[in-house]
């Protein structure tokens, strides 16, 4: 013989509650969605899984159990949720990280170990060509190997010199012009020679009494020189005056003496 066991069932409302119930007597309010139940107990009518389902989640979202009551996990929002339960996950929209409420005190972020190093990415494009580079200083000196006299008036006769290669040099220099038997005026120029280029820098000086030394200085710029830069000495009017490799030797006694020299330093 078949046997049918009912429950005590409530068609037409969803919130019902029963008044009495047997202990171990079961109600079902069938109305409800989802279907709701109790049953009898020595401490009266309780509800049977009451506050474990969840009904029409806000946006299909992933819910937990916190103090009786269903929350998001983890809470979506851009500043901390205030009153969090014990272990609470937070998901800081600003920033994209995740923090759990550790110990009931703090905010602190859920870090995981630092991933394998990845494979290296395809070589880029060439780039741009870069500014040209400044070439290394070089320098270059120049002396006379022995006084260069005077013979003819208006001349211009070389001094000291110095052959250099390409690039942009900076060049410097000095001579010392004297004259043996009387006062003299001369010119200096630092240039290649006549028709090798351009000239780099003109004086004039005087030899004020007989014997006395006039040293000249003499500075410019030259790029790419064709030939020997070099400083040249014209006298005025007439000849004898000295352009004197070295006219106090008594106090120079270092070899070679550079009383009238010339010196070049590469700057490009």
């Amino acid at each position: 013989m078949t046997q049918v066991i009912k429950i005590k069932r409530n068609e037409t409302s969803a919130t019902a509650t029963p008044t009495a119930l047997a202990e171990g007597e079961l109600a079902a309010a069938l109305a409800a969605d989802p279907v709701r139940m109790w049953i009898g107990t020595p401490g009266g009518v309780k509800e049977l899984f009451a506050g474990t389902a969840i009904e029409d989640a806000e946006n299909d979202a992933v819910y937990g159990r916190c103090n009786g009551d269903w929350v998001k996990v983890p809470t979506l929002a851009d500043a901390p949720p205030a009153n969090p339960a014990p272990d609470a996950l937070w998901w800081d929209t600003t920033s994209g990280r995740l923090f759990v409420w550790f110990n009931e005190q703090q905010w602190v972020e859920v870090l995981g170990p630092e991933g394998p190093q990845g494979l290296t990415g395809p070589e880029g494009p060439q780039g741009d060509p870069g500014p040209p580079g400044v070439a290394t200083l070089t320098h270059a000196t120049g002396f006379l190997a022995a006084n260069v006299t005077i013979t003819a008036p208006n001349f211009f006769f070389d001094g000291p010199s110095v052959n250099l290669g390409p690039g942009t040099w900076f060049v410097t220099g000095t001579v010392v012009v004297t004259h043996a038997s009387s006062p003299i005026g001369f010119v200096v120029r630092l240039w290649m020679g006549a028709g090798a280029g351009p000239i780099l820098a003109d004086a004039a000086g005087i030899v004020a009494a007989a014997g006395w030394p006039a040293p000249v200085s003499l500075s410019g710029i030259v790029s790419n020189p064709a030939a020997p830069v070099r400083i040249s000495v014209a006298q005025a009017a007439s000849t004898g005056g000295v352009i004197a490799r070295d006219h106090y030797a008594a106090f120079t006694p270092d070899a070679p003496p550079q009383q009238s020299n010339i010196v070049a330093l590469r700057i490009a």
